[in-house]
């Protein structure tokens, strides 16, 4: 008997795709073009279709086509994707303990955020 996936595996295939998390955070800041996609990933623009495409079809993320010449294409979050915003900053802030963590066992100072630094001095 073949299980089905859930909506939730569904997404997570998509946005743990290679890329997708940097896609994500970057149209956090609001919308961004496919070349400013493309310069900051340094992927072929094909992979980089292909998962705007996912995110699209997952309702994440809204393309936006303007009728000029040249041809114009911005990609903006959704409300479902917003709604990944708290996500993402969790992951970010899990690789940074988890960074930290592994450099202290190894014997590397880690590196202290600025959010770090400002614990720091409140606690003072």
């Amino acid at each position: 008997m073949k299980r089905t996936s859930s909506p939730l595996e569904d997404t997570l295939k998509v946005i743990g795709r290679k890329g997708t998390l940097i896609i994500l955070d970057m149209l956090t800041n609001g919308p961004t073009r496919f070349t400013a996609l493309e310069k900051i990933l340094k992927v072929s623009p094909r992979t980089l279709s292909e998962r705007l495409k996912e995110l699209e079809e997952q309702g994440i993320v809204h393309r936006q086509a303007y009728a000029e010449v040249p041809p114009r294409v911005e990609y903006t979050l959704t409300a479902k994707g917003v709604a990944l915003e708290p996500l993402l900053g969790n992951i970010g802030h899990w690789i940074e303990d988890f960074d930290k963590k592994s450099k202290k066992k190894n014997g590397i100072a880690p590196q202290r955020s600025t959010d770090d630094l400002r614990r720091l001095d409140a606690g003072r």
